[in-house]
């Protein structure tokens, strides 16, 4: 019979069991302790693609070559924005995400959507999850100056 007792869980006092990762961004939770948390692989696994999404290389300090790196290229021609944008993901997803199996990458700007302004982009990233093929990882975050 499992115990009704809270649990601690990575450092935090926890009402539920296994918990993958913290939420991003950060909110307060009366269930889960102090933070909230993500329960499902998926749901840590975009959350952690949207936190690699919105940093740049060196921002990290536990691995300065670790980041997406698209407001550096922002104000680059759009091709080699978009070139280099999806060269480092193709580069670097094998590397920090080997449990995410690439479908589709995307970079959109204002020449496809008249709603983003010119100094922003719209990164969509399609897949899922290998050990499991019906868990999908979608994932748009609009990332700008």
């Amino acid at each position: 019979m499992a115990s009704t007792l809270p649990r601690i869980a990575y450092g935090f006092l926890s009402q539920s069991a296994d918990p993958i990762n913290v939420k991003l961004p950060w909110q307060t939770s009366h269930k889960d302790g102090l933070f909230k948390m993500n329960y499902k692989p998926e749901d840590a696994a975009v959350d952690n693609l949207r936190f690699w999404a919105k940093t740049n290389k060196g921002e990290y300090v536990m691995d300065l070559k670790f980041g997406l790196d698209i407001r550096r290229h922002l104000f680059s021609p759009i091709p080699i924005l978009k070139d280099n944008v999806i060269q480092n993901a193709r580069e670097q997803l094998p590397i920090y995400f080997p449990e995410i199996e690439v479908v589709k990458i995307e970079v959109l700007t204002n020449e496809e959507i008249s709603e983003i302004s010119q100094n922003h982009v719209i990164f969509k990233f399609d897949g899922f999850l290998k050990v499991d093929k019906t868990r999908r990882i979608e994932l748009e975050e609009t990332i700008g100056q």
